[in-house]
């Protein structure tokens, strides 16, 4: 529920370096304990973790780069024709941007 829940937040906003550590520690910690808020140690690199399971990983989504995702997603559909609300405050948001 936890991951569900922040690729919605995600998807128009941005989370700062610390959160997405937290979520990792969380998640990490839920895997390795069985339990939400217990604490056991790793036994497998976060890493390893995120790699697909052909490559021997869990095939589990690393947020940071979701959070990277999902705002691209929101940046091209901001591109796309049309005068929402939401659409003119990102175009005035990225004036002078240049990546």
């Amino acid at each position: 529920m936890l991951l569900s829940t922040m690729w919605y937040t995600t998807s128009c906003w941005i989370f700062v370096k610390s959160s997405i550590f937290q979520i990792q520690r969380l998640i990490r910690n839920f895997i390795w304990s069985g339990r939400e808020g217990g604490r056991a140690r790793a036994k497998v690199a976060w890493t390893t973790l995120i790699l697909p399971k052909s490559k021997g990983g869990l095939g589990l989504i690393d947020p940071e780069d979701q959070s990277k995702a999902l705002l691209a997603k929101l940046i091209v559909r901001g591109k796309l024709p049309g005068s929402e609300l939401w659409k003119m405050l990102l175009k005035a948001r990225m004036q002078g941007f240049s990546p």
